[in-house]
């Protein structure tokens, strides 16, 4: 693309200079239509040109040092456009799961035990003792044997 000087770039700014000029073109096509068109053709491009370089600068400006872009100094050609941004990824701290910490617990079976006497004992249900274990209610329980109550 080409490029405009950058003190043209500043005149081009001027609200002022931007009528006259197009008042000058008016002032030309009353004269020679062609001539009127390539002028007009010719400051089109030229701030159009003017304003991409500008905005390209700006962008370029916002980027250079930013926590969240890094511009490479090979990004950018010979025309202060960008070729080559990379976001910076920056990890997110995440706060620490905290797992309860179950504590387990067994009951040997002694004889004459039944599955509700040692629930009551341990404050549970013979519901979660048997969900705890995998048997059923009616499941007998074997003396000496270690059951899950926790």
């Amino acid at each position: 693309a080409p490029k405009v000087p950058s003190n043209v770039t500043k005149v081009l700014d001027n609200v002022y200079l931007k009528v006259a000029l197009i008042l000058f073109i008016g002032y030309v096509a009353s004269k020679d239509a062609s001539l009127a068109l390539i002028l007009a053709i010719a400051l089109l491009v030229t701030l159009q040109t003017a304003n991409r370089q500008k905005l390209s600068k700006s962008t370029l400006d916002n980027l250079k040092p930013s926590e969240n872009f890094e511009v490479d100094p090979m990004a950018v050609n010979g025309n202060d456009t960008i070729v080559n941004v990379q976001p910076i990824l920056k990890p997110v701290a995440k706060p620490p799961v905290k797992v309860p910490t179950v504590q387990v617990k067994y009951y040997k079976i002694k004889s004459g035990d039944t599955l509700t006497e040692i629930a009551a004992r341990n404050s549970t249900t013979v519901s979660k003792l048997c969900q705890l274990n995998g048997i059923k209610p009616n499941t007998p329980i074997q003396v000496g044997r270690s059951l899950r109550v926790k």
